[in-house]
Order: structure tokens, then sequence, then C-alpha cells
């Protein structure tokens, strides 16, 4: 645990989102089309039609605003209720999260887990001056782009960048790599009947320990429902599928999601 001063992750978390709007205008060039899906598995493109994303403008980046988002730090404690604001970016793969709560309802509890520029950072401070955890690294690195990958049919321009690259599997599933900043991730996406993303799987995630490990990880998504034509899912959750049962260890319900946002 060190002793810091300055800003708060708020603040960090903003500038960070400043800094990428500045790098990164949403200035959409286009709508997105069915010729755009042409090189995608079949199963992707029904998912991005079904979805209402063709004729859409193509999508620079986008903030998912949370309902309800809880984590749980190990199998032994209990859900922690956060308050949460994410943004993502995609010319290059880029997300950033801030989550906020207060310990024993009185004591502030900031995080900030962000993947940017090619590299992975969880900073954590408690009462705003103590860090009790600034993860970085290879395994943080890597991690970071895998759970961009997660969301990455959030945005249907995340599949056309140069970064991404495809693989069929079968009617109901496709594989997806993401390679960037030298590193290389790669997880499978699963559809439902009704063309809706219900499962990510990846085996290229890390988890925190001493040393940390890979461990096979999902996010699962559910109750979808249509705003503004759009189709999204609500419910969230990640999972670590560890040698000893499953583990999941984060739950959210997301209210709707903003594209293109300027500012």
């Amino acid at each position: 645990m060190s002793l810091i001063s300055g800003t708060s992750l708020g603040h960090l978390f903003h500038q960070e989102v400043q800094d990428e709007l500045a790098k990164h205008p949403a200035s959409p060039t286009g709508v997105l089309t069915e010729q755009d899906l042409v090189a995608l598995p079949e199963p992707v493109r029904r998912y991005f039609r079904a979805s209402g994303f063709v004729g859409r403008p193509r999508v620079v980046n986008l903030r998912l605003e949370w309902e309800h988002l809880r984590l749980k730090r190990s199998r032994e404690v209990d859900w922690m209720e956060l308050e949460c604001e994410q943004f993502n970016s995609v010319p290059q793969p880029v997300r950033i999260v801030l989550m906020r709560t207060k310990l024993a309802g009185l004591v502030p509890f900031e995080g900030r887990d962000k993947y940017q520029e090619g590299h992975g950072n969880m900073l954590v401070r408690v009462g705003r001056v103590f860090t009790v955890a600034d993860a970085k690294g290879s395994p943080m690195d890597a991690s970071g782009l895998v759970t961009v990958l997660a969301e990455a049919l959030l945005a249907p321009s995340y599949a056309l960048q140069p970064y991404a690259s495809w693989q069929p599997v079968d009617a109901t599933c496709a594989r997806a790599r993401f390679t960037f900043g030298g590193i290389s991730v790669s997880g499978t996406f699963h559809f439902n009947d009704a063309d809706e993303l219900v499962r990510f799987d990846t085996e290229d995630r890390w988890q925190d320990g001493h040393p940390p490990r890979k461990v096979p990880w999902s996010a699962n998504l559910g109750a979808y429902r249509r705003d503004d034509g759009l189709r999204f899912p609500t419910t969230l959750s990640a999972t670590w599928h560890e040698p000893g049962g499953d583990f999941t260890y984060v739950e959210g319900t997301l209210r709707g999601l903003t594209y293109n946002v300027k500012g």
C-alpha cells in the first residue's frame, strides 16, 4: 500500500476519456453496409442485422450506461455494489472503466480499469489517497485486450478493424482474434436461435495471483431489449472456470449504450 496525493480516479478517468476523444474524434465516415459484413462469419452477420446496425453510422466509440453492477473479489467475501462508468473506443482497441463505492458505507473506494495504447492497468485507491493496487505488465495487457474483444460485438466497427481477424466455426459460433501492441488474444462467440450473442469464452485471460495464471473465462449476456431500433443485452456476467468449479465474480445490468460520444 502506498500513500499518494493528487486527483481522484474519477478525474483521471474523465481525463483519459477526453484524451482518447481528442485522439480519435467521433466523426464516423458513412454507415455500416451489407458489403462491410461480407468477410465476417455468417452468425456474426446475422447478429449485426438482427441487432439493427446495418444502415446506421459506423461506430467510433461508445459509452456503456450501467444501471447496476456488483463485484465479488473472492469466493469468501460478499458482493460489492458499485457505481460504474465505461468508455470504449474502436480505432485502436480502448476500454476505460471507473468503479466507485463506499466501504462500510463511509470510506471511498475507487477502481479504474483500462486498456489503452496497448497496455492494461488496474488502479485501486481507498479513501482517495491510499493506492492498494496498481497492476500492470504483460498479463494485464493480454487481459485488457481480450476484455475489449469480449465486448466487441456491442460496436460492429470493432469486427472490421485491421487488428481483428475471424474464423468460422459453425452455424451458431464464430472465433475472433485481436492482435495489437505485440499481443494476440482470441475467443469464441456463441449465438442462440434468435441471433443473440449469449456467451463469449477464452483461454487468454489472466487471473490475479502470485504469480498470475491463465484460467478459462467467459462472459454471459442476456435479457435483450430494443431501444431506438437497436437491440442490445441488458444483463452481463463474467465467470472464471477454475479447476475447483466456476466462480462468477461480476454481474451487471446495462441501462443503455451511447454511440459516437462527442465529449
